[in-house]
């Protein structure tokens, strides 16, 4: 995402406040979160980073033709069929359909799960710690300058209306004129974001990198 970090780092680098606190959300394995704080430090800001992730250890389920992740409830988090990953929806789908009950009775019945953790081992000076950004308790703390969503706040994954109570649940966590900022990657590896300010209880678009992101219209609410 190094287009993305571009166009964010000005609005950073205006900010007088040191160390700038910044948290990424649904941060994965972490690799993008450290690029970004590498390209934050390149430029000499002092700041302190957090990645967070609904799952940062999971429990691996190996098989011929199935590869299963779960998280410590024996949630499915990740499938793989024959090598190739189940697209969100069809995964989704599955869960409600009763997948997750199949694969507990499989545990039950004897089949071992692997621990694993899922941060990469490339990151560094930063703290990955498990985070849901559906609870409100996770985000209520008004200590960030900025808080990333990359490739999570999409139609693909949530409805409308669980999106808008995301967003008012991640905004709990930004400091009035903090950042926040919003991406998806599409299939061609191009980004498309949307980097709003929130102040006085509002949400300001400073700047678009591509088209922007999907869910800017759903959040016309809390827009100026």
């Amino acid at each position: 995402m190094d287009d993305l970090n571009l166009v964010v780092l000005p609005y950073i680098q205006a900010m007088t406040e040191g160390p700038v606190e910044i948290k990424d959300v649904a941060c994965s394995s972490g690799i993008s979160t450290q690029e970004w704080y590498d390209a934050l430090i390149a430029a000499g800001i002092e700041t302190r980073m957090i990645g967070t992730d609904l799952s940062t250890e999971a429990l691996h389920l190996p098989g011929k033709f199935a590869d299963i992740l779960l998280d410590k409830y024996l949630h499915v988090i990740h499938l793989s069929l024959m090598g190739g990953a189940v697209h969100p929806r069809i995964l989704k789908a599955l869960r409600v359909s009763g997948l997750c009950l199949l694969v507990r009775l499989y545990v039950a019945l004897g089949a071992v799960p692997i621990p694993m953790r899922l941060v990469s081992k490339a990151v560094r000076n930063i703290e990955i710690v498990d985070g849901d950004i559906e609870n409100r308790e996770d985000n209520y703390d008004r200590s960030f300058h900025v808080i990333r969503a990359a490739n999570i706040l999409n139609l693909a994954y949530f409805g409308p209306d669980r999106l808008r109570r995301i967003v008012s649940n991640l905004l709990l966590g930004l400091r009035d004129g903090g950042l926040l900022v919003v991406c998806r990657t599409h299939g061609d590896g191009s980004n498309h974001a949307t980097v709003f300010r929130y102040q006085a209880s509002r949400l300001e678009i400073l700047e678009r990198l591509g088209r922007g992101s999907e869910i800017e219209g759903l959040l016309s609410y809390l827009s100026t």
